[in-house]
């Protein structure tokens, strides 16, 4: 592990909580909730005014802020945007959601090795320790938007670690203390290690993922399936990439909010993300595997 700050694209997972009404702490999503559509993806500008909010359409397979009643616009190149999600009205009740921003920069990158993956998760107030539920999880580090202070980890080992469930010991060991967590899902403690959760946390080619029982015969020198992403998927494209974890909680059958910052630097920033337990109770075997993702090209 390093404490280099040189990368970008981000597994977030993002907080808020709600019954139509986003968690204390997240003002943006108090605010603008109520003027939100369920599983749409918006931004805003400012914190206030309901002119501030825009949502974000994709024409073809690009993404604009739109603000309504105005035409499409592309987002700016070193501005920080606050990112909004409106959870659909379903029986969840707490969630991590794995947020993936990716960005390419200005020049490519003619390097064959990818750059380091930085690391955060938010405060988690329903964690689990010891047989306890519901316990308090401070964030880690302290500034999970300070970029250029997050911890960072090896492409390659954060990529084997989340495909195989391992890698080198410092690395494992600081991913598993630190970056993951165990939560109550609302009926039992479950853990962002197990095997449909874990695989949400890759980068590429996410289909390709050890079991924990292929993992052990793994370590002992049998060969997994090689891991081969798309050509559009290359990771050493990207010249910064970002993981945070955060979480949601809401009431049932009710809409919850959550939200994160981004900002490009870059020519390109691609946002993802993948709510863990939408995914494990309610994805199918084509949609398991995919994320909901938009891409900006920058002005």
């Amino acid at each position: 592990m390093n404490y280099r700050g040189c990368a970008f694209a981000i597994c977030i997972l993002a907080s808020g909580t709600c019954s139509l009404q986003a968690a204390p702490n997240d003002a943006y999503c108090s605010r603008y909730i109520d003027q939100m559509d369920p599983r749409a993806l918006y931004v805003a500008t400012c914190l206030g005014n309901p002119s501030c909010l825009s949502r974000i359409e994709s024409a073809g397979d690009r993404a604009f802020m739109v603000a309504r009643g105005q035409p499409p616009v592309q987002l700016q190149r070193n501005r920080t945007y606050r990112f909004l999600y409106k959870t659909p009205d379903d029986e969840i009740v707490n969630s991590l959601v794995v947020i993936q921003l990716m960005q390419i920069g200005s020049t490519p990158r003619k390097v064959d090795k990818p750059v380091d993956v930085q690391l955060a998760r938010e405060a988690l107030n329903f964690a689990c320790r010891a047989f306890r539920q519901n316990i308090y999880r401070a964030s880690w580090p302290a500034d999970v938007d300070e970029d250029t202070r997050l911890p960072t980890v090896d492409y390659d080992k954060y990529d084997q670690f989340h495909r195989e469930g391992y890698t080198s010991l410092a690395e494992a060991g600081f991913m598993t203390r630190d970056f993951h967590t165990q939560y109550f899902d609302g009926d039992t403690c479950v853990s962002t290690l197990d095997p449909p959760r874990r695989s949400q946390f890759l980068l590429f080619a996410r289909r390709n993922v050890e079991t924990r029982v292929s993992s052990f015969f793994n370590r002992f020198g049998a060969k997994p399936d090689e891991a081969i992403a798309a050509p559009e998927e290359r990771p050493q494209q990207y010249e910064r990439l970002k993981v945070l974890l955060s979480n949601y909680q809401k009431q049932p059958h009710k809409s919850g909010c959550f939200s994160f910052n981004a900002r490009g630097t870059g020519s390109q920033l691609q946002v993802s993300f993948s709510d863990l337990e939408d995914k494990v109770r309610h994805a199918t075997f084509w949609d398991f595997d995919r994320m909901a993702t938009w891409t900006f090209d920058l002005r």
